[in-house]
C-alpha cells in the first residue's frame, strides 16, 4: 500500500500529515459528490520517489 511504501522514505511527522491529507481529500469528494465513499484499487501510481 502507499503508506508502507511512504513509511520507508517519509518521517513519522510527514507521513501524519501526508495520511491526514489523503483522508481530508477524499472527505471532501464524499461530501461534494454528495454519494457514499467507494474504494477503488489502483497499482500505487500515486507513490512518487522523494
Amino acid at each position: 500500500s502507499w503508506i508502507e511504501a511512504a513509511k520507508k522514505r517519509l518521517h513519522h511527522n510527514v507521513l501524519a500529515i501526508a495520511l491526514a491529507n489523503k483522508l481530508a481529500r477524499i472527505a471532501w469528494a464524499v461530501l461534494a459528490k454528495g454519494r457514499a465513499f467507494e474504494l477503488t484499487r489502483t497499482n500505487d501510481a500515486g507513490v512518487r520517489p522523494a
